[in-house]
Order: structure tokens, then sequence, then C-alpha cells
């Protein structure tokens, strides 16, 4: 798979949805005005199925690519999420309002984290 351009990978990447999914339904409860935040959202399928889950306020996706942020914006969009250009391993590209704002933190790998433990 050609994770380099959007449209493709968007395309292409059908099993780990699926597999993101499964493990969202299987291991996720969500609660009354999460909100979540996809650290690494990619082209943002993941962070549209978040946002229409009940109890689910509001979702924010980042990722490394401008290229993915702008698909995500253009393909994957709705009323409760926003998308930004950001990246994990960049103290200084995160925003500051950020840091204990999210009840949910999800990673690339679908794996959760508490967002007590995201403290910089």
């Amino acid at each position: 798979m050609d994770t380099t351009k959007p449209e493709h990978y968007s395309q292409n990447r059908s099993l780990q949805q699926n597999i993101g999914v499964e493990l969202l339904q299987q291991y996720m409860r969500w609660e009354g005005g999460d909100t979540v935040l996809d650290a690494g959202c990619g082209t943002g399928e993941i962070c549209k199925y978040i946002s229409q889950q009940p109890g689910v306020a509001s979702v924010v996706g980042f990722d490394v690519s401008p290229d993915f942020i702008s698909f995500a914006s253009q393909h994957n969009s709705s009323a409760n999420m926003r998308y930004h250009v950001s990246d994990v391993s960049d103290a200084s590209t995160i925003k500051p309002e950020w840091q204990g704002a999210f009840s949910k933190v999800m990673r690339p790998a679908h794996s959760f984290i508490p967002s007590a433990r995201l403290q910089t």
C-alpha cells in the first residue's frame, strides 16, 4: 500500500479500518460528553466512525501529513470533528489547549491510553 498518497491509502485500508472498528466495538465504552483525540488519524475514517457513536461530543484528529489532513477534512468530516496537522513526536506542534482536554485518546495502533497519562 502506498502510504504517501491519501487517496490510495484511504481506498486500500479496509482491513485496518475493519480491525479498528472491531476493537472499538469490543473494548471502548463511550460515555456522555466524551471528547476524543485520535493521534495519527491518517485519512480520518476512524475519526468519523467515532464521531457517530452515541455519547461522543467531539473528536479531534491529527496527523503529521498535511495531505492526509486535507483529505480527511474533505471526505471524513462532521459537525463535531476537527482535524489538525500535528506530530505526536514533536511537542511544539501540540496545541496547549489540548492538554487535559480529552476523555479518551486513541493511537494509530488502535490501542487506547488514559488521557491522564498524556501530561507533558
